[in-house]
């Protein structure tokens, strides 16, 4: 479970209309949702090789970047959020070719740390015409998660398709540039990129939450709510004035296999709509819609694609699809938290060809890209 997520720009087009915040779900828990009218193309980005070199692959984010489909992951060794991770990007220019890997954001520890120092991906940020590849740095001790330690946020620009700036730091929870591990390289704060990047995550485009809480440095950490369950892996969007927000409630042990919703106020409530233990993406669609991508059953086996009606979060039955289901062929290599098939979803809404691309890890060792055109679907509203 990686204790941290970044979560989007708003995007999409705003509503004439105020957003009605009920959710209406139309299906049940267990429902057998229909078919996409054409199955989605398949597109396999990266898979792991072996163990101790690149088994674990995970939390992608998608941007359209001019004419290519940029895509980011995390990969590490062998167990998920450990030592030796560091951050990929590949992309799929307009002949549909998929690029090289490129490490992007390279590890901050070895296989050998005591205490690891690890990276959680972040989404990709733009700011004045530039784009910036971004994780989180975290130290994260597995016998006893609640001593996680946040460190900070790094980032590197985006020169050209394949080349890349020097890593820099935006934040640190120190205010000062960390001390690397010996033998890893020292990263500067880069100003005023910086503290552009820093004041764009925080704002109403962009949000990012700290585990722990770290309102002392100017971020608000996760919303908690009355009983102390704490809320991770957030989403948002603003539409027709109204910001809105998904997260999964990260208290495992009475954790509702349910998505949660936020409307700007920390106060998380739970709703009907099915979320297997994971982030969920949203997205406001190039219609006006709104858009949830998740699974629905806790080995994640399947990928949904609900729409809701136009300035509501009322998803209707006959509004929700199967993006992907079955092709359980089996966890290849073994892993610490490596549970689950289809997970960690998003996408974005395309408006050159009007498709819908969604990426997601499989078992959490491949990263895979769908691909369905948005005007096959027969969206009632």
């Amino acid at each position: 479970m990686s204790l941290i997520r970044f979560f989007r720009d708003i995007g999409g087009a705003e509503a004439v209309v105020p957003l009605d915040t009920d959710i209406i779900w139309g299906e049940d828990y267990t429902g057998d949702y229909q078919l996409l009218p054409h199955a989605a193309i398949q597109t396999e980005i990266d898979y792991a090789t072996a163990i101790d070199v690149d088994a674990f692959k995970h939390v992608p984010f998608i941007k359209k970047i001019g004419t290519d489909k940029v895509i980011t992951y995390q990969q590490g060794l062998t167990d998920e959020d450990a030592e030796g991770q560091s951050i990929i990007m590949r992309f799929i220019n307009s002949l549909g070719t998929l690029s090289s890997k490129y490490e992007v954001l390279p590890a901050f520890s070895n296989s050998g740390s005591a205490y690891p120092v690890t990276q959680i991906n972040l989404e990709m940020i733009e700011i004045e015409n530039k784009w910036y590849y971004i994780s989180l740095v975290m130290k994260v001790n597995y016998t006893d998660i609640d001593t996680a330690e946040a460190i900070g946020i790094i980032a590197c620009e985006r020169l050209t398709e394949t080349t890349f700036g020097s890593p820099f730091w935006v934040y640190s929870t120190s205010g000062t540039a960390p001390t690397p591990q010996t033998g890893f390289p020292q990263y500067n704060f880069n100003e005023p990129t910086s503290s552009k990047i820093k004041a764009k995550i925080k704002s109403t485009d962009y949000q990012v939450f700290g585990y722990p809480n770290d309102q002392a440095n100017g971020f608000d950490g996760m919303p908690v709510d009355a009983v102390g369950d704490k809320f991770a892996e957030l989403f948002s969007i603003k539409t027709g004035g109204e910001f809105v927000r998904i997260s999964r409630n990260f208290n495992i042990s009475n954790q509702a296999s349910r998505m949660y919703f936020d409307f700007g106020d920390f106060v998380p409530v739970v709703s009907a709509i099915p979320s297997s233990p994971q982030r969920a993406s949203i997205q406001v669609l190039n219609d006006g819609r709104i858009a949830i991508v998740c699974g629905s059953t806790s080995d994640r086996k399947e990928l949904w694609f609900a729409v809701a009606d136009l300035n509501t979060l009322n998803f209707r039955q006959e509004n929700i699809y199967k993006v992907i289901y079955g092709q359980e062929t089996g966890q290849v290599f073994p892993g610490l938290y490596k549970n689950g098939v289809w997970a960690y979803s998003n996408f974005y809404h395309d408006k050159t060809d009007n498709k819908i691309k969604i990426v997601c890890s499989k078992y959490k060792e491949g990263i895979f890209l769908f691909e369905f055109n948005y005007a096959d679907l027969n969206v009632i509203t």
